[in-house]
């Protein structure tokens, strides 16, 4: 399989019938030694994976995936008084983004953004309370709906290329925000040049994903396939800037303190393999293995030691000290 990255051809199998999303469906797992890049061979998406992620099914996403955590956000970001620090502070991806507006400023400049694949519109409604001038796009229906109903009608439902076709939407803007989302695409090449397209000179484009160089000893670390078709490195973005003569920039992640997650904890986990678990079965049940378990009063005591304060800026500090990678690698591509 040639690689959906760099190109090249001669990548290899590291893993035969890795477990997927759903259960009893499997998937090969391709490596390119060439951008440090692992991927899966993908012809369509199929829409209703998302209707399940999103909970447009009888069970909901409460107990399907995880994903339920999403719309939490969106449901408190209207209360915080800085919701771009507070979604930053619940979750890694979307600190590359707090990081560039607090970081570069530019004097209060206000911005035209585009955030492609805008989920429920929480980010969106984030960078546009801080002046800026933020549109959102969603190949979901549901997200879309629910976007305009809590935050206005900054939102689309459009994938990058029926949004740029759009009569009157066709504009140019300085900064286009791609959160969790290239780890989706079938064609991710083809995406950030689609993203370029729509820069203007000196234009950026802000991405989160997660972090392949941080699971070395894993073969898959990140949501099972075809949810996620790809798992990037540094290596992969390093490539991908020099292939489309663009700057590259990797956030530091060293001053992030995470209020859900103890670094060290997270970070001795990864050296872990692990059984995959399916998250739904074909008729959209959850799978009992990823259903959300009940906490005893005992292990609730415990997490909330391990996610106090003092803990986790403990935890922090020493996992700075033994690992450079994150979790989660933001990355910057900005037009020369």
């Amino acid at each position: 399989m040639s690689c959906p990255i760099c190109g090249y051809k001669k990548t290899f199998v590291v893993a035969k019938k890795f477990q997927g999303f759903v259960q009893g469906t499997y998937f090969d797992i391709y490596h390119c030694n060439r951008c440090y890049t692992r991927f899966i061979h993908v012809k369509h998406i199929d829409q209703a994976l998302y209707d399940l992620i999103y909970g447009n099914n009888k069970y909901g996403s409460r107990n399907t995936s995880g994903y339920d955590r999403y719309l939490r956000y969106a449901k408190q970001v209207k209360k915080e008084k800085d919701p771009l620090r507070f979604l930053s502070d619940e979750e890694s991806s979307f600190f590359p983004v707090h990081w560039f507006f607090k970081a570069k400023p530019d004097g209060g400049r206000s911005y035209d953004l585009l955030d492609v694949g805008c989920g429920y519109g929480y980010l969106t409604y984030a960078l546009n309370s801080l002046g800026h001038g933020a549109v959102g796009i969603d190949v979901s229906a549901k997200v879309i709906r629910f976007a305009k109903a809590h935050f206005g009608s900054h939102f689309f439902k459009a994938d990058l290329k029926s949004y740029k076709s759009k009569e009157g939407y066709n504009k140019k803007y300085d900064i286009i925000i791609a959160t969790e989302l290239i780890e989706h695409l079938e064609k991710p090449r083809e995406f950030i040049e689609e993203c370029l397209r729509l820069l203007k000179k000196d234009g950026r484009i802000i991405i989160s994903t997660p972090n392949m160089d941080y699971y070395r000893k894993r073969v898959w670390g990140t949501e099972l396939p075809p949810v996620h078709t790809l798992w990037l490195s540094r290596k992969s973005f390093e490539h991908l800037a020099q292939e489309m003569n663009v700057k590259v920039e990797f956030v530091d992640f060293h001053e992030r303190i995470g209020k859900r997650e103890n670094d060290l904890i997270e970070f001795l986990l990864s050296k872990k393999e692990i059984t995959p678990l399916p998250a739904v079965d074909k008729q959209g049940k959850p799978c009992a293995g990823r259903i959300k378990i009940i906490e005893s009063p005992f292990r609730k005591a415990v997490r909330k030691i391990i996610l106090s304060y003092p803990v986790r800026y403990a935890a922090h500090k020493i996992t700075n000290l033994i690992s450079s990678e994150p979790l989660t690698l933001g990355v910057i591509l900005q037009k020369k």
